[in-house]
């Protein structure tokens, strides 16, 4: 995370329990939450809000770091199993499953991660053709006669 980022994190925090934004701050909470591997703006901002609203300690990064790591652990549970592309052997099932995972903790919804994991792995889908209206009405009772 940069510093820059990290100082907006700070800043957030500044305004709820009055530290002091500090280049010194923003420059060692860059430091800690890029070594935990926490490099998401928008995560951590929630991870502040969900702080703020639950309790009256004062926030360190250890809390963010913590609590966006929930954040992607329950985008993961709720997305639940990837459908996999057909014709993948298991080393490549295992690539294809773990950057789709990725973006799914990264917030990407089930169709985006999928998308973008097919995109990056250069597999096209084949998608259903359209069927014509006459099939798709048959067995509704669409376009029969009604009797009196």
């Amino acid at each position: 995370m940069k510093p820059s980022d990290a100082a907006k994190l700070v800043t957030i925090a500044s305004h709820i329990d009055n530290r002091d934004p500090s280049r010194e701050a923003a420059e060692a909470w860059a430091a800690v939450l890029t070594a935990a591997g926490v490099e998401s703006v928008p995560d951590c901002v929630a991870a502040i809000g969900q702080h703020f609203a639950e309790s009256t300690d004062y926030l360190v990064p250890a809390e963010i770091i913590r609590r966006v790591k929930e954040i992607r652990r329950r985008r993961l549970v709720d997305a639940g199993t990837p459908d996999l592309p057909p014709g993948l052997n298991q080393i490549e099932e295992r690539r294809w499953a773990k950057a789709w995972r990725n973006a799914i903790a990264a917030g990407a919804s089930r169709e985006e991660a999928t998308a973008a994991t097919d995109r990056a792995a250069g597999i096209v889908r084949e998608i259903e053709a359209p069927r014509p209206v006459a099939q798709l009405l048959a067995g509704s009772g669409f376009g029969k006669s009604v009797a009196s």
